[in-house]
């Protein structure tokens, strides 16, 4: 059974983009879930047990549903089918921003999250965005 749950949960860091073994996805699950990069690397290396803690964290924290990492059955990731459908059409930086910011949070959280982002977004003085000028760290460019 662990296997099998350690297996589903590979392929669902695969489909959240997580790097390869050995090319910092320890790390990343690390950071993302709270864990020490020792703790992760227990989990996901098969020596730490996968427990009750752990799977309510990755569904809270990732958005990978419990039932599917235990069963195999319905969908990987919560509300996939709403989160399709409302965020379809996004360009790739706005869905990196949903999937740190929102996934694994009800509803509820999610709309204050977006509304305080509309919000912020909407109080942007383009003008000074758009004029803009990097300077070098020896001050203003001549």
């Amino acid at each position: 059974m662990h296997e099998l749950i350690l297996c589903r949960l590979n392929k669902a860091l695969d489909s959240l983009n997580f790097p390869p073994k050995n090319r910092g996805r320890n790390s990343r699950f690390a950071a993302e879930t709270g864990y020490s990069t020792s703790h992760a690397s227990g989990i996901l290396g098969g020596k730490t047990e996968i427990t009750e803690e752990t799977l309510e964290r990755l569904e809270y924290k990732l958005g990978i549903r419990r039932r599917w990492l235990e069963t195999g059955e319905g969908e990987m990731f919560l509300d996939a089918k709403k989160e399709a459908e409302a965020f379809e059409g996004l360009p790739p930086e706005l869905n990196e921003i949903y999937v740190r910011c929102l996934r694994g949070r009800s509803r509820d959280e999610q709309a204050k999250i977006m509304e305080k982002f509309v919000r912020a977004v909407a109080e942007i003085d383009l003008e000074k965005v758009l004029s803009f000028q990097p300077q070098s760290e020896n001050g203003p460019e001549k």
